[in-house]
Formats: C-alpha cells, structure tokens, sequence
C-alpha cells in the first residue's frame, strides 16, 4: 500500500515538473499607439486660416484612451516656383484659386497624396505645441454652425503667405508617449479677401429688423479696392448657435430679417464674400450689432363700424382685426356736442359690444379702436351717432 501511494505521488510531481517546463507562443508587448485625428477640417476667413477638429478617443487596437497629453500642429509650405503641381489638386476651382478641403471629400484625398506623409515629414515645421492644461485655450466656444469639431486654432496668415503659397497641415496627438500618426494633410492657398463691413446698424420695424452696413474699401494685403462679390449675413439668439440668415449672397449693403420676435435679443454679423458661390470666401466678421426690438407699433385702425339700437340697447359690430399680437378692441362712447369719448370699460375680443346703458331719444356718438399684447393702440375709427327709439342719424 506505501509503496502504490509513493509510485502515484512521484509521477503526479514529474507530471507537475513536465508541464511547468511547457512553453506556449511569446506574444509581443503590447504598445498603445493613438489613432491619428480622424475629424479636421480646414478653411481660411479674413486673415486667418481656420483649423478645426475632434481629438481621438481610442488607441488604433480600439482601447479606450485615458487621456491625451499634447496635441501639435504642423505646416508645410509649398510655393509656386518649387515646381510642385499642387494647386489644380487643392482648388475648389481655377477660378477662385483657393480650395476648401473637407476631410470625407475625394478632393481633400488628391490634395493628401500630393503632399505625401513622408514629403510632409521631411518639409513641415512645428506651428504649435498644446499641452494638456492648455486644451480649454483651444476648446471651439464660437457657436459657429460650420465649426463641428470641439478644438479650433486660427492661424494668422502674414504678407508672405498670401504670395501664391500653398499651405499643408497636419495634426498628430500624444498618449502614455506615444504620438499618432498625421491626420489627413489638408491644403489651402490663401488669398488676400477682403476686409469685413463697417458700421453695421439695426432697426426694427413693424414685421422685420432692418440690417445695414458700410463696404469695406480694401483687402487684407492693403490692395484696393476690396474685392468684393457680396455679403452673407450672420444672426444670433440666446441658447443658439451663430446661423447663416441670408439666402445665397447679398449684393445689396442692406438685409430684411422676418424671423424674429418682440423682446428677444439678437445679435447680428455681417461677412464680406471675395466668391459667387458655396462655399464662399469669407472674411472675419464685421463688429456685431446687438438688438432687443421692441413692439411700439399699433395695430391698424378698425373699420366697417355699424350699429342696430332699440329703445333701451344698441349693438355695434365691426370688421375683425388680423394681427397675430392683438389683444382685443376698446369701445368708445360720448353723449352730446363738444363731449369727449370716455372708454366704455376693459378690452373686449370680441367684434360685437351691446351697450345697455343707454337711454331713448338721447344721440350717441360711438367709435372703436384695436390694442395689440404689448399696449399699443389704434386710432379711433370713424365713428358713428345712434338715437335709441330712432335709429342712426
């Protein structure tokens, strides 16, 4: 019995030992490498090209990534007399001479493969380096319909720039010290646009808010005069994003806007366009007029008055007033030559009033005016004299 129960412990130990010393296959570390920015888009307004994006929120095998340390931005520039062939790849067309790259577009994909990613390694240089702490100075607070990502950087364009350059750029995001690859390199040619109008000024009117403003007289690069095809105009209310209200291109210096309501506070911008079509070369935004426009206009004058007396009543009817904000009629009433009219108690919705108080033989003088929400209103309509028991005289 000792000697079966010492023969079962010794092989259960080689069997121990054999598997231990069992080798399975060596998997490589592994590395959390950040997926490039996938969302970036790229456009030049005024004196600035605009760079806007998302940041990554996975590593490229799908994990999750805890945070992202730095973000940096890389240019290349690439001119004219290099010999390179990029402008007819990254124009919108040949006329403007300028294209607008959207990442998802097959344009923006010729303009990436002319600037390679080894090309654009070798020539860029570092426009920016942000810091972790810092990314609250780049968050895209602008409420600007056309910024969709969550980060944007203005990158102020000098004289040189706007000498027929073609500018690249790239981004890439560090993580746990590792750094993505580039973003899709996006290209523009900036152009010398115009300045944005001057002298904006707003006024309200009965059913719209009138927006003018002065044209500037010159471009970014001082050359005159301003090259100037039309103007869009932009408009912004409380809890909304800054929206595009004009259809198409203004060529006018003055805009009508229909959409609005009493009491609410709007703020306008108005943006000079260098283009014909979509989407447009714009510059900056003109300086904003803010206003808060206010119901100071009655509602028009009722008409049709008529009445019907008996001996102790008359009834008036009248033609209904149309105004979305009215709030009803007052009814006026005087007795006698060189009387006033006194009001004969509260507004009423009405279109009909029977005046009971009346006496037989005694001639009233009645007429009727309209009061909108806000307080405003009519004049007295042309009124009209009732002797109860007669009839009108």
């Amino acid at each position: 019995m000792k000697k079966t129960l010492l023969a079962l412990i010794l092989a259960s130990t080689v069997f121990f030992l054999l598997c231990c010393g069992k080798k399975g296959p060596i998997f490589p570390p592994l590395v959390h490498i950040p997926k490039p920015i996938e969302e970036f888009v790229l456009f030049q307004r005024g004196a600035n090209v605009i760079l806007n994006w998302n940041n990554p929120e996975s590593y490229v095998d799908g994990s999750p990534i805890e945070e992202i340390t730095r973000l940096e931005i890389w240019r290349m520039i690439e001119s004219d007399k290099d010999g390179t062939d990029t402008e007819s790849e990254i124009n919108a067309s040949e006329e403007e001479g300028q294209r607008e790259v959207e990442q998802e577009s097959e344009d923006q994909g010729a303009a990436s493969k002319a600037s390679s990613a080894e090309n654009f390694s070798e020539k860029a240089n570092l426009v920016i380096s942000i810091a972790q702490e810092n990314f609250s100075e780049y968050q895209n607070k602008t409420q600007d319909q056309r910024l969709v990502g969550g980060f944007i950087y203005s990158y102020p364009l000098s004289s040189e720039d706007l000498k027929g350059q073609t500018n690249t750029f790239g981004l890439k995001v560090w993580a746990r010290k590792k750094e993505s690859d580039f973003s899709a390199l996006l290209s523009i040619k900036p152009r010398a646009l115009p300045y944005p109008p001057t002298g904006l000024t707003a006024k309200v009117l009965e059913d719209k808010i009138q927006i003018q403003w002065m044209p500037p007289d010159k471009n970014i690069d001082d050359s005159a005069p301003a090259n100037i095809n039309g103007y869009t105009v932009y408009k912004r209310s409380e809890g909304e994003s800054l929206r595009c209200v004009s259809t198409g291109l203004i060529t006018e210096t003055e805009f009508f806007d229909s959409e609005f309501q009493f009491d609410e506070a709007y703020t306008y911008y108005v943006r000079t366009s260098a283009s014909e079509s979509v989407p447009f070369l714009e510059s900056d935004n003109s300086e904003p007029v803010n206003i808060v426009p206010k119901d100071t206009f009655p509602p028009k004058t009722p008409g049709g008055l008529v009445a019907i007396s008996g001996n102790d009543f008359v009834s008036l009817s009248w033609d209904i007033n149309r105004e979305q904000d009215l709030a009803g009629y007052r009814i006026w009433r005087k007795t006698g030559k060189g009387n006033k009219f006194t009001a004969l108690g509260e507004v009423i919705r009405e279109n009909v009033y029977n005046d009971t108080t009346v006496r037989r033989d005694q001639r009233y003088d009645y007429a009727v005016s309209a009061v909108d929400k806000s307080g405003n209103e009519s004049q007295k309509s042309k009124s009209i004299s009732v002797v109860p028991g007669r009839g009108l005289t």
